[in-house]
């Protein structure tokens, strides 16, 4: 008898020891996420057709991260590439200053990667802190499938520009549609081909449109502006400030408040000064369309 309690104690014993063990490694295993947490609010395999930026089926395109602000400034979106079977996943978001935004990206663990470069798409809601002006983001992108390495830090300016900064002047323009020009603005059928700068009155004349031609993604940004006479109205662009920019050529249209002392009746001509990365400066007169 005291041997068969023996043997069931021992038993027992074990059986609990087991027991123990499954729990703990359980415990572990719930305790390790071998899928990143993504924080933003949705992502996607691709590029966005609705990108109002060139895309990697553009002449020139560099296939490093980019990414726009939406027009009410509430969300904001980056697109990264790498592996399309390893994708980078958004893990963190903060605002560094009214100007920055910090964001870190890794992978989830895997056993293999394909060896191509795919676009993946990351939409985020616009954190507090961030002001009206420009806009840029340091990413840190970790590939770290395979374990920790060394991360690849990255700072991407986000478009379209709104009061952004050039050197130490703002952008005056209310509204910068980059590559195109609203429904109500008809442009001339050779206005392409000649990509000189046009000017239209908007809003019964309580707005002027200054439409320029070039690379989409590096407008001018409009500094100055004034009535030189009642006749006339003067504005002066300086260059985008970014060190990346699109090979494309189309026009962006800058939406401005009309100055104070412009007439608003009669025929009016907008004199357009806009300063090349180059350093030169090209300056014209259009007359500003009804």
């Amino acid at each position: 008898m005291v041997r068969r309690l023996r043997s069931i104690t021992a038993r027992g014993r074990r059986t609990a020891a087991l027991a123990a063990a499954a729990a703990l490694a359980m415990t572990a295993c719930a305790a390790v996420d071998p899928s990143p947490r993504s924080v933003a609010l949705s992502e996607q395999q691709g590029w966005p057709a609705d990108a109002p930026v060139p895309g990697p089926e553009d002449e020139g395109f560099a296939f490093g991260p980019v990414g726009w602000l939406a027009d009410d400034r509430e969300t904001f979106t980056i697109v990264t590439f790498g592996s399309s079977s390893c994708p980078s996943i958004a893990t963190s978001l903060e605002t560094v200053d009214p100007s920055l935004l910090a964001i870190s990206f890794t992978q989830a663990p895997a056993e293999a990667c394909t060896d191509d470069l795919a676009a993946r798409t990351h939409v985020f809601e616009t954190p507090e802190g961030v002001g009206d002006g420009a806009l840029e983001a340091e990413l840190t992108l970790s590939a770290s499938a395979f374990g920790e390495v060394e991360p690849q830090i990255v700072r991407v300016q986000l478009w379209p520009v709104r009061g952004s900064s050039a050197g130490d002047a703002e952008s005056i323009a209310l509204e910068t549609i980059s590559g195109g020009t609203p429904e109500s603005i008809a442009l001339p059928p050779d206005a392409l081909e000649r990509g000189e700068p046009l000017a239209f009155w908007a809003d019964g004349r309580a707005r002027l449109l200054v439409v320029t031609w070039g690379r989409s993604g590096c407008p001018p940004v409009p500094v100055a502006l004034e009535a030189a006479a009642p006749a006339v109205v003067s504005v002066a662009f300086v260059p985008y400030p970014a060190d990346f920019c699109s090979a494309d050529f189309a026009p962006t249209s800058h939406v401005l408040p009309t100055p104070e002392g412009v007439a608003l009746e009669g025929a009016v001509t907008a004199s357009i000064t806009i300063e090349q990365r180059s350093g030169d400066t090209v300056r014209v007169e259009v007359p500003v369309r009804d």
